[in-house]
This record gives structure tokens, C-alpha cells and sequence, in this order.
């Protein structure tokens, strides 16, 4: 190998590694159904310069790269509404990573792949994939992304007690995280931000109606959430779980509910998601069993499952 080749590979390197940061950096911001096929051209690239990698004896970089943009280009899919494909992309990444032995992103595909199969009312596969991910996880940031995984499948499954332990361990997790691996509140492959995790625990509790366990962290996400440009795209989720909550209360308040959905589905309005159309559908049937009717939304947000498209 000549010492400009070399050059080239490293140039070309830092360059699809650039490019694919910016996808990563506006993944709360930007269509899901757009960045999946950013991801999948930068994925082509990166997947022929792995081949060319291999000869230049820096396979190992080139792998790395294309392991993490496979799981971008999966997370992506399932959020545009494409599940199946966003699990064929997972499953390519976590065959490229065990290449290298790079578990954090073995980790990180099982837990979206979890996500999907929640998504897919498929609890027990979801519980499957949540705790075999945590084999993988380590200490890494993506191990609480994992044990709220589980505790979403346990709360799904009926398993409230499991569900309020496994919340905790997260917790503890959480908490041994350095802050150095709290990134920001946005998308992040590398990182768990303590505004995410009030935001899912108080989800994971609210499924479990766990309604009183969770308002202080719901009440912490909203807190952090408010109205900042940094929020990463997770305004509408903490209206969706604020909307549930609003449901799932002893005393219901439709009202406060319906409020909170409009104004998840206005926060979406830049990013339609199909899980955004899904909660709202959910959403919207608990509500018409109190005698509202929510199909103004759901009409809106069905639009958006970009796998219709």
C-alpha cells in the first residue's frame, strides 16, 4: 500500500464518518423516511470501501463505521414506518460488528430491534432481545437504553413488579454513567442523557399505570424538555407519555389529555413519525371510551407511516 493511497482511505474515512455524524446530529429534526435513505446511500459507500478497507489493512475502522450506520439507517426505517427493513439493516449491523467484536453496537441494534418488536405488539420477543442486548452491553451508555427496553416489555407482559424493579436498575446504571456519556438531549449512538431517561422511565410506568411512581420523573422530563431548541426532537414523545398519563390517572382528565396530543402532533409536525400516528391511534381509542373523539388526529397522523408512502 503507497503512502498517498493510505492518505486517501484515511481522508475517505474521516469524510463518510463526517457525514455520517451530520445524519446523527439532525436525526430529531430531519424525516425518519429522509434520513433512512441518507443512510442507505452513505451505507453503499461505506459498505465498498469496507472491501477496499480489508486490502489496506484498516478493515477494521471501515467495519466499525458501517456497523453504526446500518443501525442509523435501521432506527430510521422503524421510525418511518418500514419495520421489516429496519430490522434487515439491524441484523446486517450486528453481523458486521461481531466481526470486530464490537459489542456496544451489537448492544445497540438489540435494543432498537426490541423497540421494533414492542412496536410490533411482540412483548416477549422484545423481552428476549432487551435482556440477550444487556449480555452485550457492558457498562456502556446503551445498557440503560436496554433495561428500559425490558422494562417496557415487562410492563407490556403485565409484570408490574419486574417492570418498577427493572426501572430502578436502569436507575443505578443511569446513575454510574460519567457525565462525559450524558451527551445531549438529542439522537446519539454513543450516549444516554438523563432527559431521555426521565422521559422513558415515566413512559415504562405510566404503561405499568404506575401513575404516582411516575410523575416525578415525568415531571423532571418536562421540566428539562420545556421549550428547548436541544430537546432533541423528544417534546412530542413527553406530551405522548404526559397524554397517558392524563388517561391512566384515577381520575381522568381528557381535557389535559387531548391538549398534550395536539401538541405532540404540532411538535411533529416537521418530523412526521409512524410511532407518533400509532400512540396517537392509541391514544385517541382509550380517550373514546370517556366519549371523546380524537379522529381529527388520527386522521392526520395516519398519514404519516412512511411505509404507505
Amino acid at each position: 500500500m503507497s503512502h498517498r493511497t493510505g492518505h486517501i482511505a484515511d481522508d475517505n474515512l474521516a469524510r463518510l464518518g463526517s457525514a455520517m455524524q451530520a445524519l446523527v446530529t439532525g436525526y430529531g429534526s430531519t424525516p425518519p423516511a429522509q434520513t433512512a435513505l441518507q443512510a442507505w446511500n452513505l451505507s453503499r459507500h461505506i459498505g465498498a470501501m469496507t472491501r477496499w478497507g480489508k486490502n489496506l489493512h484498516a478493515g477494521r475502522d471501515w467495519q466499525a463505521l458501517h456497523s453504526r450506520i446500518l443501525v442509523l439507517e435501521g432506527n430510521a426505517l422503524i421510525d418511518a414506518g418500514d419495520t421489516a427493513s429496519g430490522i434487515r439493516a439491524l441484523t446486517h449491523a450486528e453481523a458486521v460488528a461481531e466481526l470486530i467484536g464490537d459489542w456496544p453496537t451489537i448492544a445497540h441494534a438489540h435494543a432498537v430491534r426490541a423497540m421494533a418488536a414492542r412496536a410490533l405488539e411482540r412483548w416477549q420477543t422484545a423481552l428476549d432481545l432487551a435482556r440477550e442486548g444487556q449480555r452485550y452491553a457492558g457498562s456502556s451508555p446503551v445498557a440503560v437504553m436496554l433495561a428500559l427496553g425490558e422494562a417496557s416489555a415487562r410492563a407490556r407482559l403485565g409484570d408490574t413488579v419486574g417492570t418498577v424493579s427493572t426501572v430502578g436498575r436502569a436507575q443505578e446504571l443511569m446513575d454510574r454513567l460519567p457525565t462525559d456519556a450524558h451527551g445531549t438531549p438529542a439522537y446519539s449512538l454513543d450516549s444516554y442523557h438523563p432527559t431521555l431517561f426521565a422521559t422513558m422511565a415515566a413512559s415504562v410506568l405510566v404503561l405499568a399505570r404506575q401513575t404516582y411512581a411516575a410523575a416525578p420523573f415525568l415531571s423532571e422530563a418536562r421540566e428539562r424538555v420545556g421549550d428547548s431548541a436541544t430537546s432533541g426532537g423528544l417534546t412530542p414523545l413527553v406530551h405522548i407519555v404526559a397524554a397517558d398519563a392524563a388517561l391512566s390517572r384515577t381520575r381522568v382528565d381528557v381535557e389535559e389529555a387531548e391538549q398534550h396530543v395536539t401538541n405532540a402532533v404540532a411538535a411533529s409536525a416537521g418530523r412526521p413519525a409512524a410511532w407518533v400516528g400509532a400512540e396517537v391511534a392509541h391514544l385517541a381509542a382509550q380517550a373514546a371510551r370517556h366519549g371523546a373523539d380524537w379522529s381529527d388526529l388520527v386522521e392526520l397522523t395516519s398519514a404519516w407511516d412512511g411505509s404507505r408512502q
